[in-house]
């Protein structure tokens, strides 16, 4: 990200720290916590988009569909992604794929 601040004139960098704030920080029993700092309680969630690899068909990132926006769980970046998708996917399965 900041390899981007001299060439982009801070631009890029300011747009890459901008769209990580929809990344969750916080996942437990209440909800998820964005980086942002907005709580987004579990009962506020009304759908989970899957978003998968067009080479491999692998799940590279999860959309949580709320009331005033999507939170994005990039799985394919995580360490522990595909045990925190199924954990996730587990806590939500009545709701519509989107």
């Amino acid at each position: 990200m900041w390899l981007l601040l001299l060439p982009t004139l801070g631009v890029g960098t300011l747009g890459l720290w901008a769209y990580s704030l929809r990344w969750p920080r916080i996942i437990d029993g209440d909800g998820i916590r964005l980086r942002s700092g907005r709580q987004v309680p579990w009962t506020s969630i009304k759908g989970l988009g899957v978003v998968k690899s067009r080479v491999d068909a692998e799940l590279t990132r999860l959309d949580i569909h709320f009331d005033g926006g999507v939170a994005q769980v990039p799985v394919g970046l995580l360490d522990n992604g595909p045990a925190i998708a199924s954990e996730i996917r587990a806590k939500l399965p009545q709701l519509k794929r989107h």
